[in-house]
């Protein structure tokens, strides 16, 4: 019973320490993993020994302890176990001097495989992935290819769901229509075809009361993953097909043969190359080894608004006993991310003021009324309204850092014109950037539509504008100009004789020099901050920004990622514009969407098709746009002309096609979601959105923007092979409005804010929005405490605050970064 002494050690050892997992290297779990001998300690949940707080830890040593009293006879003590030094015959002795197993490694006595775990480094939260046990290079550089390159990287990537397996369901008692969970083992698996493009793998399971056929459609590869006798649990919709119960494309993961089944189950997004029975074995690891050392941010804030400490969230939200664990840990980790979002955006606020001062202009309400008046059509009271609150900024010396949000078509530029045109009013000079050439091009032909001139893309043009009662001189730089179209162009802008430039977000990159910019107007570019800001002043005095954004931002986004600037909303359409009608096709439903692309096209009306994917992926089952174009070419529409556009063409060849498509040159543009910021074709009536349930609203929603411009009727198509209850709730929500406020919100609380800034994460708030967050409260209380908080400590220069001041300089330094 040497053993039972040694151990015994070591859980006096933990309870002296405060139980704070710290007795034995790389944590008590681990520990307790090599343990050999045949002792009954207490069981652990499931998440072990690290998921528990330190009181249910010391309830837990007190029983361990009285187990092992229990298993020690009276008998006089054994003594103490000698640590092996001399190799045993036939052994050579390993590197650290004990003797090698006959199976390999030093396994010694159970006092020398313990000891020798002391040897193991210690994890923290900044140790690289590499350090857990059991990574190697390939898996590491698994990882690494999903940006997930250190234990924190590991902990803070949060499950996607979760499964309840609390309660599994016997497959006898199945009920058709609802979603249930299964445990059972695989009873035979096959691959099927079913028609011509669909292929499936079917697996028949049991748990002894019945049989379960499960199928996933467009996956035929799991037929492979699964072999007989394998124990899996499925949770998906339950139907009667063919006299059987039926489950279709449900969620599923293989369980241990024996071991007992975790009350509640994390689900990850997938990583390449690494399965996710795996990768939760490995964030498991890192809770084991780290969650107790993670660094908390916010223990006083959080604490006083009943939230659980940082480390304990961290456990719970990988290792949960029950949903109710999972729920306290993802408020408290989305509080403290609002928190340094909230921090942040408070601080850039009050830092705008000491940027420098921006020339103050006039911006008279008469100019206001001259231009309105000069305009081929009455303005809405929104743009009125707003165009009020931006010249209002104008005649103050504080730089004006305002976002101007409005649906596609609400009049945007309008507004923009009025600006600018108090800008040149007194002699100084305005810059509108867009996101593209092309659309650089339009913004260009819309302002000088605006001002009664006649459209075109000549690099200088002169239009008389009625509102200054003047000639305008508006330059034009792009990429394509010849070297002395070019020259001319950049001597006009750092001369002065340019009133208005007009071109891409290079205006601010490249080497233009103007002579007197008073205000920049950024078109889609959300985060104009700190670094462009910078590179403004440098081409001499602070402008004033207006950023403009045809992408619906709820209120949630607004107060943290755009705290730092004031809104404008346009929230009124002109009149003449029809709501675009908005359908769901499933399947073979879509031959409806194509045969409307042809009643248009022979009305001589122009059509999108947009696909997710460029090309077709073994990994994602989706329609690819190149594979696409050349099966619409030959089956679909053989009759019409059509084109392609995907992101990974070059610059010039996607602005000829965008071009050509504008001009007529096409009847049908097929497209990835490169189109969702496109030209205005208002000849364009339908779109139809392939693999739709792999978008969110705010995208669907801008695509479906792109028709409807005209004055006849429009559509959108959203086609659909296989979609989720979850998906289809998201196109319903599309179907049943046309408000983009409204279904920014809805998106904003389905899919997180990757609609608004794109795959990449942001300054870590992936967390958050990958949490599903659904507590509105979070918000407020987030804004609250970083308002108190920075007027107690300004500069977060108190050491009670430094955790919470590096994360807000890593989102600094991240929104500098992109």
């Amino acid at each position: 019973m040497a053993a039972t002494g040694f151990i015994t050690s070591v859980i006096e050892r933990e309870i002296a320490g405060g139980c704070l997992n710290t007795a034995a290297a790389g944590g008590i779990d681990r520990w307790l993993r090599g343990i050999r001998a045949p002792l009954r300690l207490p069981e652990l949940p499931f998440g072990g020994y690290a998921a528990l707080d330190p009181p249910t830890r010391r309830a837990w040593c007190d029983r361990a302890l009285a187990a092992l009293a229990a298993e020690i006879p009276t008998a006089a003590p054994a003594a103490p176990p000698k640590l092996p030094t001399v190799a045993a015959a036939g052994h050579p002795p390993t590197r650290n001097g004990r003797a090698a197993h006959p199976r390999g490694g030093a396994r010694g006595s159970i006092v020398g495989e313990a000891r020798a775990r002391y040897d193991a480094p210690t994890i923290t939260p900044a140790s690289p992935v590499a350090d857990l046990p059991g990574v190697g290079p390939t898996t590491a550089r698994a990882l690494a290819r999903s940006s997930l390159t250190t234990v924190a990287e590991l902990l803070a990537l949060a499950p996607r769901r979760y499964l309840d397996l609390s309660r599994p369901v016997p497959i006898v008692r199945l009920e058709p229509g609802t979603g249930q969970t299964v445990i059972a083992r695989v009873y035979q698996t096959r691959e099927l075809r079913l028609g011509r493009r669909m292929r499936a793998a079917e697996a028949m399971v049991t748990d002894g009361t019945d049989f379960l056929r499960v199928l996933w459609f467009n996956q035929p590869f799991i037929a492979g993953l699964l072999h007989p006798g394998d124990r899996v649990v499925v949770h998906g919709r339950v139907r009667w097909y063919g006299g059987r119960r039926q489950m279709e494309s449900p969620l599923w993961e293989t369980l241990p043969s024996d071991a007992a089944v975790p009350p509640v189950l994390p689900m990850y997004r997938l990583v390449e190359g690494v399965s996710q029975r795996r990768l939760r074995q490995l964030v498991a690891s890192a809770v084991e080894l780290a969650a107790d050392r993670m660094t908390d941010i916010a223990p006083g804030l959080a604490g006083a608004r009943g939230l659980p400490g940082a480390p304990a969230a961290v456990r719970w939200l990988h290792c949960p006993d029950d949903h109710a664990q999972v729920r306290l840990a993802r408020r408290r980790l989305a509080y403290d991310t609002l928190l340094t979002l909230s921090v942040a955006a408070v601080q850039r606020k009050q830092e705008r003021g000491e940027e420098g001062e921006a020339p103050a202009l006039v911006a008279e309400e008469a100019l206001a009324g001259r231009y309105a008046a000069s305009l081929p059509f009455r303005l809405t009271a929104a743009q009125r309204r707003v165009t009020g609150e931006v010249f209002a900024d104008l005649r103050r010396t504080r730089p004006m850092a305002r976002l101007l949000q409005g649906d596609v078509g609400s009049g945007k530029t309008a507004v923009a014109l009025a600006a600018m045109l108090a800008a040149v009013a007194e002699g100084r000079q305005a810059a509108l950037m867009a996101p593209s050439e092309v659309l650089a091009g339009q913004h260009l032909r819309t302002l000088v539509d605006l001002l009664g001139g006649r459209p075109s893309e000549v690099p200088l043009q002169q239009v008389r504008a009625q509102a200054v009662d003047r000639d305008v001189r508006i330059a034009f730089l792009t990429g394509a100009l010849g070297q002395r179209e070019r020259t001319v162009v950049l001597r006009s802008i750092e001369s002065g004789e340019a009133d208005i430039v007009v071109g891409t977000h290079a205006l601010i990159q490249e080497r233009v020099a103007f002579a007197r910019l008073a205000l920049a107007v950024v078109d889609e570019q959300h985060r104009f901050g700190v670094l462009q800001r910078a590179a403004l002043r440098a081409k001499g005095g602070m402008p004033h920004v207006l950023v403009m954004t045809a992408t619906p931002i709820p209120r949630t986004l607004l107060i943290t990622m755009y705290g730092d600037l004031d809104v404008s909303l346009l929230d009124e359409l002109p009149p003449g514009r029809t709501p675009v009608e908005t359908h769901v096709l499933e399947g073979e439903g879509r031959a409806r969407a194509y045969q409307r692309i042809r009643d248009e096209a022979a009305r001589g009306r122009q059509a999108f098709v947009i696909c997710p994917l460029v090309e077709e992926s073994d990994a994602v089952e989706a329609r690819a746009a190149v594979a696409e174009f050349k099966r619409l070419q030959h089956e679909e529409l053989p009759r019409l002309r059509l084109a392609l556009l995907h992101g990974r063409m070059k610059g010039v060849d996607k602005d000829a096609v965008m071009r050509a498509f504008a001009a007529g040159q096409h009847d049908v543009l097929v497209s990835t979601s490169v189109v969702e910021v496109g030209v205005d074709v208002p000849n364009a009536t339908v779109t139809a959105i392939e693999g739709a349930d792999r978008f969110g609203l705010a995208q669907l929603h801008q695509m479906r923007g792109r028709v409807g411009r005209g004055s006849g009727p429009a559509a959108c198509y959203l086609l659909v092979d296989d979609p989720s209850d979850e998906a289809l709730r998201r196109l319903e929500a599309l179907v049943a409005t046309n408000d983009g406020l409204e279904l920014a919100e809805q998106d904003f609380w389905m899919r997180g804010p990757g609609e608004y800034f794109g795959t990449r994460q942001s300054g870590g708030t992936d967390v958050v929005w990958s949490l599903g967050l659904q507590d509105r409260d979070l918000l407020d209380w987030a804004r609250e405490d970083a308002e108190r908080l920075l007027a107690i400590d300004p500069g977060l220069e108190q050491p009670s605050h430094a955790a919470l001041a590096g994360a807000v300089s890593r989102v600094e330094a991240f929104d500098e970064r992109h």
